[in-house]
């Protein structure tokens, strides 16, 4: 009876080891359908990601056609000099192209000194400013 008790574990304990254990070809098809299955979900993503990128750069160029307005520009550009409309004369207000960006160039006299600002048509920042006596030439 020991013998045989002894046999039937053995046998059982075979049983069990083999049915965990798997080849290596088990392994590498396991691994190839694993990387074809990402492979699969990158080129999904990938291509969902070429298709969204049209809209986005559709709002973007809409946005950047819209930009601020003259107005804003000039407001811009006095409350950076610090100075209200008022307190100055505007002599020049032009929208340009310069090396591939829309700015605004903006000229005025406060008192006695001139100032010049460039001011991003899109964003609205400061791109430069400059002050001078209105006496310089």
């Amino acid at each position: 009876m020991k013998k045989k008790l002894l046999v039937f574990m053995v046998i059982t304990t075979l049983l069990i080891m083999a049915g965990c254990s798997s080849t290596p070809a088990e392994d590498q098809t396991t691994d190839d359908q694993q990387a074809t299955a990402t492979e699969e979900v990158q080129e999904d993503t990938a291509a969902d990601t070429t298709q969204a990128e049209p809209a986005a750069d559709a709002t973007q160029a809409d946005a950047a056609s819209e930009g601020i307005s003259e107005q804003e520009a000039k407001e811009i550009a006095l409350k950076h000099a610090g100075f209200k409309e008022s307190d100055v004369e505007f002599t020049k207000v032009n929208k340009e192209m310069d090396d591939g960006v829309w700015q605004y160039e903006i000229e005025f006299i406060a008192g006695e000194m001139e100032y010049d600002y460039d001011i991003n048509a899109e964003t609205g920042d400061v791109m430069s400013f400059d002050s001078e006596s209105v006496y310089d030439d």
